[in-house]
């Protein structure tokens, strides 16, 4: 092992995984760049996730255990960041797995180009298993201001919004945490993140194997409790307005594209039961429409078959919002 080299902390967040989480823990433990602590929270998993992760701990001194007493995939966050030790910290979704050079990748681009905060790319797989699904890539991206970096954030690195996938230097997440009891923790904290970063690298290379699968959070989870993640572009939406107004519709642009995939749900879930939801998302499009519009042809087309048929809108655009917004 070459310890010569940063410690890097890869956190994985695990609750009743025992059918993900040995894939998972094994895509770390064999990484090219060897310099890594494996902290494994568990966060009151009732399964026996515990014992594979303690077994394989006996196996390997890189791996430790810890324990998140608050149920939420944010709680469990927020004690990885709380508990790692290393130089950079990554963090890796219990059902997904990296491939084998994807943390030496993340690395020797930190190093190239003196960034605290590194974005891989992605991809998406099911029951075929990892390296056979849809390829997410970022378009290549290096500067140290600012403005361009929140401005690539909303319009060229969607996937950048979530949490996993990324390597963070050891002050990205000073005086930042995951709002706990949310879904959608991870765009909620971006604004906040890019603003403690001194340089963003973004690279098109695959660094992360997401798994979609029936039972995740997103497939599961109620409309209200979907509502979060537009309460989180909302926000942003303010902190844009605030300290970047030349980037407030692009800002708005993301906040649609969400409200849209919600719209999606509201149709599958049943539009009756969920009419008081439905309401408040399209009047939240109503309220931002003229400025999303702005951003590009393919807004201020979804905007005015919006304005005839809210309805049409979201048939139309819940997919391809779907695609954008998917998220554990």
């Amino acid at each position: 092992m070459d310890e010569l080299k940063p410690l890097i902390s890869v956190v994985i967040p695990y609750h009743n995984s025992e059918a993900y989480i040995a894939d998972c823990i094994e895509s770390i433990v064999g990484q090219t760049y060897e310099n890594i602590e494996i902290i494994a929270i568990d966060n009151l998993s009732t399964d026996g996730s515990r014992g594979i992760v303690e077994k394989m701990r006996s196996e390997d001194s890189r791996i430790k255990i810890f324990d998140c007493d608050r149920a939420g995939l944010a709680e469990a966050r927020n004690k990885g960041i709380e508990v790692y030790s290393g130089d950079y910290l990554f963090f890796l979704d219990s059902d997904d797995v990296i491939p084998e050079d994807s943390i030496e990748i993340l690395y020797n681009a930190a190093e190239k180009n003196n960034a605290d905060y590194v974005c891989g790319s992605y991809r998406t797989y099911g029951k075929s298993g990892p390296n056979t699904g849809r390829n997410h890539s970022l378009k290549p991206f290096v500067s140290d201001k600012k403005e361009e970096i929140h401005k690539y954030i909303l319009t060229h690195g969607k996937s950048s919004n979530f949490a996993w996938g990324k390597l963070y230097g050891r002050n990205i997440f000073k005086g930042v945490s995951y709002p706990e009891g949310k879904m959608y923790e991870d765009i909620a904290v971006v604004p906040a993140i890019i603003e403690n970063c001194n340089c963003l690298a973004a690279l098109d290379d695959i660094v992360y194997d997401y798994c979609q699968h029936s039972d995740s959070l997103t497939h599961s989870c109620d409309v209200e409790k979907q509502m979060d993640g537009l309460n989180a572009w909302i926000k942003n939406a303010e902190f844009y307005k605030e300290n970047y107004p030349s980037l407030l519709p692009y800002a708005y642009e993301n906040e649609i594209e969400f409200s849209f995939f919600l719209m999606g749900r509201i149709r599958r879930d049943g539009l009756g039961i969920n009419k008081d939801i439905w309401k408040r998302t399209v009047d939240r499009i109503k309220a931002d429409r003229k400025e999303a519009a702005k951003t590009s042809f393919k807004m201020k087309a979804a905007m005015a078959i919006f304005a005839v048929s809210p309805r049409l809108a979201g048939s139309l655009f819940s997919n391809y919002s779907l695609i954008k917004n998917h998220t554990k």
